[in-house]
């Protein structure tokens, strides 16, 4: 079904069959759970994966051996994430032991040029990492870390979509643990230039974004004293480590101007 969902543009039939095939199996298999719980979840992830990376080299259930196309369509990505979020939703058991394959792959799709699969990628993610464990925690952390690292690896992604991503982020989770963790995890880099420009458009964000509106009130009423301790020494402490950094006059006053208003917003 995957490869026929390629034919996107040219809307062939083999397309049309393999669009209606699709959705009938997710909607089967949601209304039969029974069925997920026998299948073979190990052989459908290694299929759903390869087809989320270009020139993947994947196997069958039967053993046989193929490679994903060099171009794949949005219509095949929208498809597999859609896979994937349902089998994490009614079998999240099974999808457990494929997180470090299924992260990588997904993550990866966030420089999509698409908005569509990269909301769709951020919705499967931030499902992904729920916190209702440890493992949960960890897997949250391991993907901030992650979207850090892909910031740093495409400064483009980082000044044309950062806000975007981050934005969609919270909509999914909250967006007071987004902005802690990716204080936390920044202050840990020694990379200065490119903490200063992340903690820059996160400024930015933080105090120009509708979506984080919440936030915003949170950093001027504090409910309790151990939230705006932990919430404060997070956020605040890390911003103005790099205040305090070896960065060029400009750097310093356009993290100072950001550092400056979530004072004024905690004295309000």
């Amino acid at each position: 079904v995957l490869p026929c969902l390629s034919d996107e543009n040219n809307k062939t039939e083999n397309f049309d069959t393999a669009m209606k095939t699709k959705q009938k199996l997710l909607v089967l298999l949601t209304e039969t759970p029974e069925t997920l719980q026998s299948m073979n979840i190990s052989d459908m992830m290694n299929v759903l994966v390869a087809h989320i990376q270009p020139n993947s080299v994947y196997t069958d259930a039967t053993g046989r051996e193929y490679k994903s196309p060099a171009m794949i369509s949005v219509t095949t990505k929208m498809a597999v994430l859609q896979w994937i979020l349902m089998l994490h939703t009614h079998v999240p058991v099974k999808i457990n032991v494929h997180y470090d394959t299924i992260f990588p792959a997904v993550i990866a799709t966030l420089s999509d040029v698409n908005d569509e699969v990269v909301l769709f990628s951020i919705k499967l993610l931030s499902s992904l990492c729920i916190q209702h464990n440890e493992r949960d925690q960890t897997n949250f952390e391991s993907f901030m870390e992650s979207l850090v690292t892909l910031f740093k690896e495409d400064e483009k992604l980082l000044e044309k979509r950062c806000s975007f991503i981050i934005q969609a982020l919270c909509q999914h989770i909250d967006c007071e643990k987004v902005f802690c963790t990716l204080a936390s995890i920044l202050g840990k880099k020694e990379e200065v230039g490119f903490t200063a420009l992340v903690v820059q458009y996160l400024n930015w964000i933080l105090l120009t974004s509708t979506s984080l509106l919440p936030l915003r009130q949170t950093l001027k009423k504090y409910g309790t004293r151990e939230k705006k301790s932990r919430f404060s020494l997070s956020l605040s402490l890390s911003l103005s480590l790099y205040i305090s950094l070896s960065l060029s006059r400009s750097q310093s006053l356009l993290l100072m101007l950001g550092f400056e208003v979530i004072i004024y917003l905690n004295r309000k």
